[in-house]
């Protein structure tokens, strides 16, 4: 059987609006190509500080957005605690301040701070594996393919967690307040409970603030933390609470910090900062992760998953790099960052590494990988792998990316689940876009990924939300192309030096249903 895990299906019906979305250039202002040569070479180190906000990808120092940092000489915080690397994970978002060359080489980081968005217990009731949701102190998390999860959760998904166990959640933001997790851990009883988020109320003179369903009571605060002024607690301010909870959407604060300049930046500083437009009004005036003031005018690109043209509005998640000048990033460009639908858990066959880039193939897809790629690794072996060129012929992998709109693969999680074993029988899993209707025929063969998934009368069938579907012609009738699918089976047939693969599946499962 598959592992019934959370399904997508808003969050992936957003992406397919998105990417139809995607065509032209943006929409305030028109992007002005680089200038002849590309981007400046070699040793020119900026002016300013040079700052990022991300999820971490990979150790081995610290990359962020695609970046390696040397963290040697860096300071570490942990929810403003001293802290070492070895406190960190893969999914959690960091703000890392330093020094870069204008190339983006010799990254050296002078400080990484981590602070999640909320830790506390899961809401009863509010796990639903269909949408891929929970609820945590009245905040909606959302969790997804690039979620990353705590090696104490198993399974690693929604499966593995139950109602009032404490986790700590890091994730990017959308306007409403939805958290789209990139990395949930478990945390032991006995803690104080915190939140950081926008204000949604504060009424004038009160004792509480609100953030999204959370109401925070602070009347036993004897002081604000870094509010502007000493003034208190606005609507629209980013705050971070701590302390206990009387009720699952009531908390009893004990400390109040102000947050809001967490992001901003000096004249001359460059920033490269991963998270959802929440605020738009034009290009020329957004707002991203609700504190950074973005402007993308002339000399500005946008691009969608690094390919040209793109158009920018509110919830799309964006990768923002410029200078600061009065307050606002001034982008040099911003690029959309899409869903992530495709996945296959099979063993490696081939892989091709130049330094930390390269590809890898498994069931004959091909997935680009870079240094945005995020490397987990769950095999339990005592050094963890970080990068592609760790990998070895017959790992048995789980990678999830998206199509870049070009016929190629992105890989944005590769997660190794186990070590080449010869003498071990791996499960294979397919997930994508049915390219093509299925034909008029008894168990049509299905193309996903150019892999072949052929069926029979012992395959199981299952729609969008995981009902048994006894009819195979029934099921087949209900599949068009763009339908998402997911199948379980065992190869067959074909490898990476002879396609097609074919796989025969014991499962076929509908993930998203195109009418």
């Amino acid at each position: 059987m598959i592992n019934h895990g959370p399904k997508v299906t808003g969050f992936l019906m957003a992406t397919i609006l998105i990417v139809s979305a995607c065509g032209g250039s943006s929409g305030g202002s028109t992007p002005t190509p680089p200038p002849p040569g590309g981007d400046p070479v070699g040793g020119i180190t900026r002016t300013g500080l040079a700052f990022s906000s991300g999820p971490v990808t990979a150790f081995g120092s610290v990359v962020v957005n695609g970046i390696h940092y040397d963290t040697s000489a860096a300071n570490f915080t942990n929810d403003g605690q001293a802290a070492t690397q070895a406190d960190l994970a893969v999914g959690d978002i960091v703000i890392v301040k330093g020094t870069i060359d204008d190339d983006n080489t010799n990254a050296v980081a002078e400080s990484v701070d981590f602070d999640d968005n909320v830790e506390g217990p899961i809401t009863a009731g509010s796990i639903n594996t269909t949408a891929g949701s929970l609820i945590v102190m009245g905040q909606l998390v959302i969790v997804g393919a690039t979620t990353s999860y705590d090696d104490s959760i198993s399974p690693a998904s929604l499966d593995g967690l139950v109602d009032d166990d404490i986790i700590e959640v890091s994730g990017h933001v959308e306007s409403n307040g939805t958290i789209h997790a990139t990395r949930i851990e478990d945390k032991p009883a006995g803690g104080e409970f915190e939140i950081t988020g926008t204000v949604t109320a504060a009424p004038l003179g009160a004792m509480t603030f609100e953030i999204g369903n959370l109401t925070v009571d602070f009347s036993d605060v004897q002081m604000l933390e870094d509010f502007p002024g000493s003034r208190p607690v606005e609507t629209g301010d980013l705050v971070e609470a701590k302390g206990s909870l009387n009720t699952p959407t009531l908390l009893k604060a004990t400390s109040v910090e102000f947050k809001g300049d967490r992001l901003l930046g000096d004249d001359g500083d460059h920033m490269e900062n991963e998270g959802f437009i929440t605020s738009y009004e034009s290009d020329l005036d957004f707002e991203v992760s609700n504190h950074v003031m973005v402007s993308c005018g002339a000399g500005c690109t946008v691009t969608t998953e690094d390919r040209a043209g793109g158009t920018l509005g509110l919830n799309l998640k964006v990768e923002v790099k410029g200078e600061y000048d009065g307050g606002v990033l001034v982008a040099t460009s911003v690029d959309i960052r899409l869903g992530n639908a495709v996945r296959v858990t099979a063993l490696l066959e081939e892989a091709s590494v130049v330094g930390n880039t390269g590809s890898l193939i498994l069931m004959g897809a091909t997935f680009n990988v870079d240094k945005r790629t995020r490397f987990e690794d769950k095999s339990g072996q005592a050094v963890e792998i970080s990068s592609i060129d760790q990998l070895g012929m017959g790992d048995y992998l789980e990678v999830r990316g998206q199509e870049d709109g070009s016929g190629g693969l992105f890989a944005v999680i590769v997660e190794l689940e186990e070590l080449a074993d010869p003498n071990t029988v791996f499960d294979t899993i397919v997930q994508g876009f049915l390219q093509a209707d299925p034909a008029n025929q008894a168990f049509p063969p299905l193309n996903v990924l150019n892999v072949v998934i052929n069926s029979n009368a012992g395959t199981e069938f299952r729609d969008e939300f995981d009902n048994s579907i006894p009819d195979a012609t029934n099921f087949f009738n209900q599949l068009r192309a763009g339908s998402l699918i997911k199948a379980k089976g065992t190869q067959v047939s074909g490898s990476s030096g002879s396609p097609p693969v074919t796989l025969l599946a014991e499962e076929i499962e509908i993930e998203l249903q195109i009418e």
